[in-house]
């Protein structure tokens, strides 16, 4: 099985260099050197996962927001937890309240010299009056920059650090090689390196006929239609489960088609010079199907036509 090639290699530093920044622009929050974090950039490039590392790896108090939340949500949860680092992502609907405008300006800014700055927030509304401190940090996660053009967002944009992670398709690449390398577990489903490689190279190729980006959480649900397959919970073979997730509808093939597809990989076996058992072993492998009965019908079937 090959490794990273040298290229790959430089790719691999170029994108755990950016990653890196990442990793610091966190770690000045957790240790109270600044505010707050905006990161933007496209899906499926592992922002979510760098951040979540990071704050785990430096066991930081932190409150996870991957719903809905408006203005009122968040200074409910703001006051709920007024020295903890909240993280927020897919804040679509936080950045559609023009009334979270505000309460983001106030909770990533004050005049106080005080390690970590106390901010004062407020919120005043008919029979309500809230008022505390927060000390904590916020980080927001998009797919979206910032608005420009609106003077609440860019007021927001100068009290905080603001991000774009923009991947290249060679460093993503050589990232999807290199968990293929590591193999994957699921729970106690496993899939070997070349397992997870076959799987990476089948999404590589498709999407590129699709002229789709490479996406890493198509790759981890590549993985899982690959387990479900194996284990057997699946009728469809794994790369129809996945050109099922490409076209975003059920994958119809014949079934005269899927059995004269299953001959010709018999077919290929066949001619491989490796023991018998290790051909049975990987015609259960492609197929999912199981026993050396089921290969040798397959092999009659070329032979009938003929």
């Amino acid at each position: 099985m090959p490794g990273l090639t040298p290229q790959e290699r430089q790719h691999l530093e170029l994108l755990e260099s950016k990653l890196d920044h990442i990793g610091d622009a966190v770690k000045g929050i957790v240790k109270h050197f600044h505010t707050g974090l905006f990161l933007y950039g496209e899906g499926g490039t592992g922002k979510s996962y760098k951040v979540l590392e990071t704050l785990r790896a430096l066991q930081a108090k932190y409150v996870y927001h991957n719903t809905r939340l408006t203005a009122r949500g968040l200074v409910d949860a703001l006051e709920r937890a007024p020295t903890d680092i909240h993280f927020i992502e897919d804040a679509e609907t936080l950045l559609d309240d023009k009334k979270s405008f505000g309460v983001l300006r106030s909770a990533l800014w004050s005049q106080s010299r005080k390690k970590p700055p106390e901010r004062e927030i407020t919120w005043t509304a008919f029979k309500t009056s809230i008022r505390f401190v927060f000390t904590g940090g916020i980080i927001v996660i998009s797919n979206a920059n910032l608005a420009e053009e609106i003077p609440e967002i860019r007021a927001i944009k100068t009290r905080i650090n603001v991000l774009r992670l923009d991947l290249s398709a060679e460093e993503l690449l050589a990232l999807m090689k290199k968990l293929c390398l590591e193999g994957y577990q699921y729970g106690e489903d496993y899939m070997s390196p070349d397992e997870c490689l076959e799987v990476s190279n089948f999404i590589v190729v498709k999407l590129g006929e699709l002229s789709r980006p490479l996406d890493l959480r198509l790759l981890v649900n590549g993985f899982k239609d690959f387990l479900q397959w194996k284990s057997g919970n699946s009728i469809n073979h794994w790369q129809d489960l996945l050109l099922g997730r490409f076209n975003e509808r059920p994958t119809a093939i014949r079934r005269s088609e899927k059995k004269a597809a299953e001959s010709q990989i018999a077919l290929q076996i066949s001619k491989m010079d490796i023991p018998h058992t290790e051909k049975v072993a990987l015609w259960e492998q492609k197929t999912g199907l199981k026993g050396e009965r089921s290969y040798y019908r397959a092999l009659e079937r070329l032979e009938r036509q003929k």
